[in-house]
């Protein structure tokens, strides 16, 4: 049987701590929880019972929709 490698999978399906998906959208991991806690936040993968993740396509998704139309 192959072992699997995470560069088969295409990007937007690779899932991020929270941390790190914090760092990508420029927030700090404090305000991040705030955003779940409130539902506001991207969708989130419950990995653990205290653990987060983040996939990739949702992050891109939640700050596309945050971004301005406005000139």
């Amino acid at each position: 049987m192959a072992e699997l490698d995470i560069a088969d999978f295409p990007v937007e399906h690779r899932v991020m701590t929270e941390r790190e998906a914090a760092r990508y959208c420029s927030l700090s991991v404090v305000h991040f929880r705030r955003l779940r806690k409130s539902q506001k936040g991207p969708r989130f993968v419950q990995l653990g019972i205290r653990r987060i993740g983040y996939r990739v396509g949702d992050l891109l998704a939640w700050l596309e929709k945050r971004s301005s139309t406005s000139s």
